[in-house]
């Protein structure tokens, strides 16, 4: 079954027990398509996209340093689009640090792995793009 049919579903069950507002927490299926689905089957609800709440927030700031998984944090990612689409600079790692997060948090942090070292090496890449480097 298709995401955005699952996401559909879960929607029209929400709104028939009175739901007003749905805001999916999981960056995964707020691609387009799944996110449009879930839009349409519930008209009268106000579905909240985690980019465009994200761009919401970050209300006066230009440039912003996107983090996570592969999947989230990429040149052509969803998250990427709808921030630029609302006006913001998507500052992304270098490759190769991109690929060492989204290690660390599949391999690591999903399995409540915490280390100092990661930690540590996560520090230091936030700091390198606040300074504007990569």
């Amino acid at each position: 079954e298709e995401v955005g049919e699952q996401l559909a579903r879960a929607g029209l069950a929400l709104a028939a027990a009175g739901c007003e507002a749905l805001l999916v927490c999981c960056n995964s299926v707020h691609h387009e398509v799944a996110f449009e689905a879930l839009r349409r089957a519930v008209p009268r609800v106000l579905v909240l996209h985690i980019a465009d709440a994200t761009a919401a927030a970050l209300s006066g700031k230009r440039r912003v340093a996107l983090l996570g998984t592969a999947f989230t944090a990429n040149e052509n990612s969803f998250f990427a689009q709808r921030l630029r689409r609302r006006g913001l600079e998507v500052v992304l790692d270098e490759p190769a640090a991109r690929a060492e997060l989204d290690r660390l948090i599949y391999d690591e942090l999903t399995v409540d792995v915490v280390r100092e070292e990661a930690a540590s090496w996560f520090v230091a890449r936030l700091e390198g793009l606040r300074g504007g480097g990569h």
